[in-house]
């Protein structure tokens, strides 16, 4: 493969890992405001916004290991 296709397959990839990593924490909070029966959505809310800090962190350390 050329270098540039590498790249952009790459990073492609990343952004499905992100969806994938954001989803999972929105879903288990999901769960977890159903089986603890919360009136607000405490847990999703939380791990959701969890979710988009890890997959950031994955995402600028997989960054700067390529440099």
């Amino acid at each position: 493969m050329k270098p540039k296709i590498k790249l952009v397959a790459k990073y492609s990839s990343q952004g499905i890992q992100m969806a994938a990593i954001i989803a999972s924490f929105a879903f288990l909070g999901d769960y977890l405001d159903s089986y603890f029966r919360s009136k607000n959505a405490y847990w999703t809310a939380g791990l959701l916004v969890l979710g988009v800090f890890v997959s950031l962190y994955l995402v600028i350390k997989s960054a700067l290991k390529n440099e």
